[in-house]
């Protein structure tokens, strides 16, 4: 059984029993029509909430600074404390506080430098797989496959000086992150670990 509703909007609705080619006309006529002042009514609830985004974004500055400058005098503080806080640091890596609590994770190094096409390629030409890998591309081309060349990630990683002075990949150093998550709210903040920096 249909809703009262769903009952209301099929009575607005208008006819769709076309008779004959030029009422099938007018039908596609009110389709176009309809569907125009759809796309209207979202185009302006788009505006709308943009304009609410970017007040929103004027108004959240002052909040941003506030985490910043907090957050800073902490980070600043665990790097003048961090004995006490993590004593047996890697194996203890979150300190409990009755506020919240403090995490220091690792991050290891990434792979800093882009994998582009152009970079790729010059990494075939220069291990002299130019032409074989070319003859590969359009043999799997004839049978409608494709091959992807990226970066062996694990290799780089296991070889940074190597991949460097061969290649020219650059790797981000492993540093650390501290987060800071406070018992009253459900976020948490990270900052990097690896530097110490003056309370403000």
């Amino acid at each position: 059984m249909l809703s009262k509703r769903r009952q209301n909007l099929l009575s607005l609705m208008p006819d769709n029993h076309y008779a004959d080619q030029e009422e099938l006309e007018r039908g596609i006529e009110l389709l176009g029509r309809v569907s125009r002042s759809r796309k209207d009514l979202i185009s302006l609830a788009d505006n709308k909430i943009a304009a609410i985004r970017e007040e929103l974004k004027e108004e959240l500055v002052p909040y941003d600074q506030k985490i910043a400058h907090i957050a800073s005098g902490v980070k600043f503080y665990v790097g003048e404390h961090r004995n006490e806080l993590f004593p047996n640091f890697p194996a203890r890596k979150t300190a409990k506080l009755v506020s919240g609590s403090l995490k220091i994770r690792r991050v290891p190094p990434s792979i800093k430098t882009r994998a582009t096409s152009e970079f790729l390629e010059s990494i075939v030409k220069k291990g002299g797989l130019y032409t074989k890998f070319a003859e590969l591309v359009s043999a799997l081309s004839k049978n409608f496959l494709r091959v992807k060349l990226e970066l062996n990630k694990d290799a780089i990683l296991a070889d940074p000086l190597g991949s460097k002075n061969s290649i020219g990949i650059e790797l981000s150093e492993e540093s650390e992150r501290l987060y800071i998550i406070p018992a009253e709210v459900d976020a948490e903040h990270d900052v990097s670990a690896g530097e110490r920096s003056s309370a403000a």
